[in-house]
């Protein structure tokens, strides 16, 4: 399945990888090369991950190893990832009905 990136999930990706980078640009290839696998899985496989509750069309996948979740939608035959966040972070709010 094709995959694209919204603008927000572009521009938390490369603070995400940013911030790792000016740790040790090792580090930052590392997440970079587990987020790349995990999006590989999601365009194989988009319906495996987990549903939010409250937000049916939205599911997240995590990257396993580092504190990071992967939110994205399927429509049309295209995933779309929506935003990237740290899984220590506040949840993504509900919506409110």
């Amino acid at each position: 399945m094709n995959v694209v990136f919204s603008k927000l999930a572009l521009g938390q990706l490369d603070e995400i990888l940013s911030h790792i980078a000016q740790r040790g640009p090792q580090g930052a290839k590392r997440v970079e090369a587990r987020f790349r696998r995990v999006v590989e899985l999601v365009a194989k496989h988009p319906e495996a991950a987990q549903k939010m509750i409250g937000r049916p069309r939205v599911r997240r996948a995590p990257l396993i190893r580092y504190p990071s979740l992967i939110y994205y939608s399927i429509d049309a035959g295209e995933v779309t990832i929506l935003r990237i966040r740290h899984a220590a972070r506040r949840p993504w709010e509900e919506k409110k009905r």
